[in-house]
């Protein structure tokens, strides 16, 4: 196995390199940022629909702090992000997502698991913290302790990154591994790796 494939590389600390942006891509102007608008619909429990509690004290600023209790089944309107947990808190002070318990956050680049998530919607960052999962797009998966993932929005960011530390295992796809994805078995052909810290730039 070739561990210094093109998109991948191992140094001091494990480096994902996903095909790179072209250099007019990566440096185009980003249009006027878009913050999540947080929806958050019924929770399914026991194939009945249950309504998810809501409690709202104002902050001394104005703005308000919303507890979300009985499940949490929310998306981001206008996009493929979807987040799931057992309960929430949003505060419109800095436009941050707390959420405990079985977290789960999907889209299309990644998905997430963990026992915590901290979702700064303005800066669009996320912070999973607790028996972390992450699978990519094209299969790669790994565990950990953590992952700080930066996601790609108009306004705020063209590529995104995600970090891992606490000395995560990763199990590359075999398309990530640089395996010949048309020969036989090819899916069976991957790399494992495990590293102080992974960083998945632009992945």
């Amino acid at each position: 196995m070739n561990m210094y494939c093109a998109r991948w590389r191992v140094a001091l600390l494990v480096v994902l390199l996903a095909a790179p942006l072209t250099m007019a891509t990566a440096q185009q102007k980003a249009g006027a940022a878009k913050p999540c608008n947080l929806v958050v619909s019924e929770v399914k429990s026991a194939d009945a629909l249950v309504k998810t509690h809501t409690n709202l004290v104002k902050s001394p600023t104005g703005q308000y702090i919303t507890y979300y209790g009985g499940g949490v089944d929310a998306v981001c309107a206008g996009t493929d992000q979807r987040i799931l947990a057992d309960s929430a808190e949003y505060s419109g002070d800095d436009r941050r997502l707390f959420l405990i318990g079985h977290v789960h956050y999907k889209e299309s680049r990644v998905n997430l698991d963990a026992d915590r998530m901290t979702y700064w919607t303005s800066d669009e960052r996320l912070l999973a913290e607790g028996n972390v999962v992450g699978v990519t797009k094209t299969g790669t998966h790994f565990t950990g302790p953590n992952a700080d993932y930066l996601r790609p929005a108009a306004g705020v960011r063209t590529r995104s990154m995600l970090t891992a530390d606490g000395r995560p295992k990763t199990w590359l796809s075999a398309l990530d591994a640089g395996a010949d994805t048309t020969a036989v078995n090819s899916a069976k052909d991957s790399t494992n790796i495990v590293a102080d810290r992974i960083i998945s730039d632009n992945d």
